[in-house]
């Protein structure tokens, strides 16, 4: 009798995130979504604060960035939120 023999067999790990792969069933919806629009606007918002000179003179660079990091708690939480 050898070791292969009495090792017990190994399972494949299961993988996480969508199961079978695909897109959630409404993604034509996903417009909608508090978080989809979060992302959205954490997305646009420093390409819009970096490029143009009058968006950082009327807001001043500490307040953009507590902005920002409260966008990115508010699209966390909306991830958490049952929308219907």
């Amino acid at each position: 009798m050898n070791d292969e023999d009495t090792l017990p067999p190994i399972k494949p790990k299961r993988r996480l995130g969508m199961a079978r792969g695909g897109l959630v069933a409404d993604w034509r919806q996903a417009w909608k979504w508090f978080s989809t629009q979060g992302l959205i606007v954490l997305s646009i918002a420093p390409v819009v604060y970096e490029n143009f000179a009058f968006v950082q003179d009327f807001v001043p660079a500490s307040t953009y960035h507590y902005t920002m990091g409260a966008l990115g708690l508010a699209t966390l939480v909306s991830r958490l939120v049952k929308q219907s």
